[in-house]
């Protein structure tokens, strides 16, 4: 079997670290013994190029059409250029799409390739990001009266679920990334869970392991004194991250616990931050977008991870926090829940729904952190059991053996 996995990185899927999610599902492909080739859409070349890497993986680098990129006919001609690229040895060709658009290939990809098998990756449901994450929401838009929503943005959601209800239903398997889209695909959308596999993201075990003496030259380069515990958050600097109550959080926090800083990590309206954090800027330190050694590095320093966000699906921060075992305050909602064992790998704030929109309590966050902070023997349980879970759930060898299985099956 022929695996050709659709990546696009000009669309919404392209934040969403697909890119990571790609580079493991080729990992996972070459453990099974199959040929692994990555379609990146809407290159910056005029014509269509391909090359093999040193892993042995075929990258096809497809231009995109002036004005017209995201567009049917767009997805469409891709499947007529896969058709002139890709050499017919009589092997089966899996087709792996990674973004909703790319359902308007569908069609074609099963005229041109009669015995193709097609997958999909859920990486985000469109309707997610007016809800805050809320199937509550969700539900009402759908099947209850919706005067209290407005009508375009009513019809808006229902257009978008019912899209990617449809998608579900025309691919051979929906690979969830997490169970409460497993969740949403089986109990709200309807599709029967014979067509669906849970399959969590997993990653290369890479943790940054620092001597005392390693540990110490990296507080010096970012001026943090010795004596301070580390709250660490990483990812965009975004409303939907809780990026806000967390910076308000910390000044509470600072007023009764100064021994503390707050390292944000990530790109982003810098200079709206700047002003939320008023009196306290000066204290936390705002490093940008970072390479992978620096953040690992933030990582090993950390006492506790901080993520506040209002959806997500299988986080790879959440990840690589637990990799580095980081206790997480962390949300109840959508994916994240199910990532934090409440009390044994973190600690979990409920999301209230009020009014059609999701908050947090920031006094109970500030609790929160003050606790994992102030109890060493609680951090040091936490971090222990966060290792371990990151070892029998989110470690790439258990996606290997996850994705194993839907390919025997297919």
């Amino acid at each position: 079997m022929k695996i050709y996995c659709i990546s696009d990185q000009t669309s919404r899927a392209g934040i969403y670290g697909v890119g990571t999610y790609v580079r493991s599902l080729g990992v996972c492909a070459a453990s099974c013994g199959y040929s692994f080739s990555i379609v990146h859409l809407v290159s910056d070349l005029i014509d269509p190029y391909f090359e093999t890497d040193d892993e042995g993986v075929i990258h096809y680098f497809l231009p995109g059409i002036e004005e017209k990129t995201e567009t049917s006919i767009y997805f469409k001609s891709i499947a007529y250029t896969l058709r002139d690229l890709v050499e017919d040895d009589g092997e089966r060709a899996l087709f792996h799409l990674n973004a909703h658009l790319q359902h308007q290939m569908i069609g074609e990809l099963r005229h041109l390739f009669p015995n193709c098998l097609i997958l999909y990756s859920i990486h985000y449901f469109n309707w997610i990001f007016s809800l805050s994450g809320s199937t509550n929401y969700l539900k009402e838009i759908l099947f209850k009266d919706i005067r209290v929503w407005g009508t375009l943005s009513a019809k808006c959601i229902r257009n978008d679920f019912h899209q990617e209800q449809m998608l579900f239903q025309e691919v051979d398997r929906v690979l969830c990334l997490s169970r409460f889209a497993y969740d949403v695909v089986t109990d709200i959308a309807g599709i029967d869970a014979k067509q669906l596999s849970l399959v969590y993201n997993g990653l290369k075990d890479e943790r940054k392991v620092c001597s005392n003496e390693e540990l110490l030259n990296i507080r010096k380069k970012y001026s943090l004194d010795l004596s301070e515990k580390i709250i660490l958050f990483a990812g965009r600097l975004d409303q939907v991250k809780g990026v806000v109550h967390i910076i308000k959080v910390y000044k509470e926090l600072k007023k009764e616990y100064p021994d503390c800083h707050l390292v944000m990590v990530g790109e982003g309206d810098f200079s709206y931050y700047l002003e939320v954090a008023e009196e306290t800027c000066g204290s936390i330190l705002f490093t940008g977008r970072l390479e992978q050694a620096k953040l690992y590095e933030l990582y090993a320093l950390a006492d506790v991870g901080v993520m506040q966000s209002f959806h997500e699906q299988c986080s790879y921060v959440g990840i690589e926090m637990m990799m580095h075992g980081l206790p997480i305050i962390g949300t109840n909602s959508s994916g994240l829940d199910e990532m934090i064992i409440e009390g044994e790998t973190g600690l979990k704030l409920p999301v209230i729904e009020q009014n059609y929109q999701a908050d947090v309590d920031i006094y109970l966050l500030k609790d929160k952190l003050r606790c994992v902070l102030e109890n060493e023997e609680m951090r040091a349980s936490m971090s222990r059991k966060a290792r371990e879970r990151y070892e029998n759930v989110y470690s790439e060898k258990v996606m290997e053996r996850a994705m194993r299985t839907v390919y025997e099956s297919l």
